[in-house]
């Protein structure tokens, strides 16, 4: 793989990014609960959040592709220290919404430009195991970031978000100093002309292989938002657990899952590329993760959801980095950060949905409805996926429309 030390430098960036936000998502309900007793409205912060990154992910991706893909991941980073700061001195719950809604903002231009950063210096060959390397940080972010969240939890449940804080500020200042700009000026002044085309807006949509994996991504990020907003939740009535100790086992649980992530993500994803192809990993991963999110609700303790968290973790594992690296691929040398952008917006648009969805079944149907319903989506998603990917025999080509 060719210029291996910008790899790490942005498998660096943003592990130190996600670190921070693993530190507080557990915590995040067990902090709002302070400010209202509807679990429905603690549920539905992850919206406010993702509508942010819906509306500005492809807003930033096309700026990346304009200005470069440095300036915008600083911003990221920068910005997204404000938010946590904001979400450490909250005193009413609409001031946590704005928080987390600014954070979708800021946070939106680091998932539509990583991405497009990781594109610039890979091939096609080794783009999913590139993509794979963002995947895995994220792993370890949720590795490390709850342990680190809840051992500060107990100094206080503010602790956490100032630490987030913190470190993002650092994170900003390693970044400004380490990162190099990928993006070639040629490609930039070219994407510079056509920054809101709306014409090639609709072309990219209307691309009959965009579309699908838009729909696979869109469907998959769906219903495992129905596990990711809800989860503390569950775990907290399942198990019979106060605030705080859901908030440890959560963050234990997410922890193990951040494990397979990387190991899936960092280690398996190239050799498995290799033989199988991306297409084929994409489809054996919607199958784990649906089976996994079906089998959920059943277990009763810990041990039970470790397992069930295995089938989970290694199924979205294998779909995210592959799902990446088909768009990346599909997209031309100058749509790289359009593309990934509007992916990026369209998975945060799923990421809306989930949770109204998951909230409104985990508080009027059944705890294990978001799992159930999730599982059923997935395992449909599938069986559309394997008529339209595997029999066509899909090759991907940069011949999509811009974004």
């Amino acid at each position: 793989m060719k210029n291996r030390p910008v790899l790490t430098i942005i498998f660096l960036t943003v592990f130190i990014d996600l670190l921070g936000f693993g530190m507080v998502l557990p915590l995040l309900p067990v902090w709002a609960e302070r400010l209202t007793p509807s679990k429905y409205l603690i549920i539905l912060l992850g919206s406010a959040y993702s509508l942010a990154q819906f509306v500005f992910a492809p807003v930033w991706g096309r700026l990346s592709d304009a200005i470069g893909r440095r300036p915008v991941l600083l911003l990221s980073l920068g910005g997204g220290g404000l938010a946590y700061l904001l979400m450490a001195f909250a005193e009413s719950l609409g001031t946590l919404y704005a928080a987390r809604f600014l954070q979708g903002f800021f946070t939106a231009g680091g998932l539509a430009a990583a991405p497009a950063l990781i594109a610039d210096v890979t091939s096609e060959e080794e783009r999913s195991r590139g993509m794979g390397l963002i995947g895995a940080a994220f792993g370890l972010g949720f590795i490390f970031g709850p342990a680190i969240g809840a051992a500060l939890a107990q100094v206080g449940l503010g602790a956490p978000f100032l630490a987030a804080a913190g470190l993002s500020f650092a994170n900003f200042i390693w970044a400004a100093a380490m990162l190099p700009e990928t993006l070639d000026r040629t490609v930039a002044r070219e994407a510079h002309t056509r920054f809101l085309d709306l014409q090639k807006l609709r072309e990219t949509l209307s691309s009959p292989l965009l579309g699908l994996l838009f729909f696979l991504l869109f469907i998959n990020t769906f219903a495992f938002s129905n596990l990711e907003q809800t989860f503390t939740l569950f775990v907290q009535e399942r198990l019979g657990l106060d605030g705080r100790a859901a908030g440890r086992t959560t963050g234990f649980l997410l922890a193990y899952i951040g494990v397979v992530a990387v190991l899936v993500q960092g280690f398996l994803i190239r050799p498995l590329s290799r033989r199988f192809g991306d297409e084929r990993l994409l489809l054996a991963g919607i199958l784990l993760t649906g089976a996994g999110m079906m089998l959920m609700p059943v277990p009763r303790g810990v041990s039970g959801l470790m397992l069930v968290s295995t089938l989970i973790s290694f199924g979205w594992g294998l779909v995210n980095p592959c799902t990446s690296s088909l768009i990346s691929r599909s997209a031309g040398r100058d749509r790289q950060g359009g593309v990934l952008g509007l992916s990026q917006g369209l998975a945060s648009l799923a990421r809306i949905a989930g949770p109204v969805w998951g909230g409104f079944a985990f508080s009027r149907i059944g705890i294990a409805w978001p799992y159930w319903s999730g599982g059923v989506i997935l395992l449909m998603s599938f069986a559309v996926a394997m008529t339209r990917l595997i029999p066509s025999g899909t090759a991907v080509r940069g011949d999509a429309g811009d974004a």
